[in-house]
């Protein structure tokens, strides 16, 4: 307890010189901050008097051509090297998407048009045979459909479906099936008739 003591009588003490050290490592801090981006930066041309350099230009517009060089350079073999751009294209569907947009918006623009319907295309000689045609054709589908749904192999097929279904259904526990107010309604209901 001695030690928080002291460090407690210490502190009271020195309080304003801890406070102006603060102060003091902050603001230099700051202004050597300040001033070193700004010789980095500034001046842009460099000022001479009487051809003398008085104030050199700042690093970086100085060497202005080399340093875009150089991160041109960086960029182009680093970051984006033809792998990397045919992964961006190819593998993450980026091309793919493109053309996919491209493509509905085609596809909208020509099904918002109004186009005649086939039997305005017929000439009118053709329009009753057609449709007598697709009559014929509309019924033989039908009896086609019929034939299948009443032949053994569709019986035998859905009612092994349903007896799967059904399995199914009984072989889950009742908790699954029916929610815990049904659950109560129907246990009631035989309580009350039990």
């Amino acid at each position: 307890m001695e030690i928080f003591h002291n460090l407690a009588e210490f502190f009271s003490k020195n309080v304003v010189e801890i406070v102006l050290l603060i102060s003091f490592a902050t603001l230099h801090g700051y202004f050597g901050a300040w001033l070193a981006v700004r010789m980095l930066f500034r001046p842009r041309y460099p000022a001479k008097l009487l051809g003398i350099t008085v104030f050199p230009q700042g690093m970086i517009p100085r060497h202005r051509d080399r340093l875009a060089q150089a991160i041109g350079k960086a960029v182009g073999e680093e970051l984006v090297s033809k792998e990397t751009v045919l992964e961006e294209l190819f593998e993450k569907d980026f091309l793919r998407k493109k053309i996919q947009t491209l493509v509905d918006g085609y596809a909208r623009e020509i099904l918002s048009k109004d186009y005649p319907t086939l039997i305005e295309t017929l000439p009118a000689g053709m329009r009753e045979p057609f449709l007598d045609a697709v009559s014929a054709l509309q019924s033989k589908i039908g009896r086609h459909i019929a034939t299948v749904l009443k032949s053994e192999e569709t019986l035998a097929s859905i009612s092994s479906f349903v007896e799967r279904r059904v399995d199914e259904f009984l072989s889950q526990r009742v908790s699954h099936v029916v929610d815990e107010e049904a659950f109560d309604k129907i246990l009631s209901f035989l309580e009350s008739r039990v």
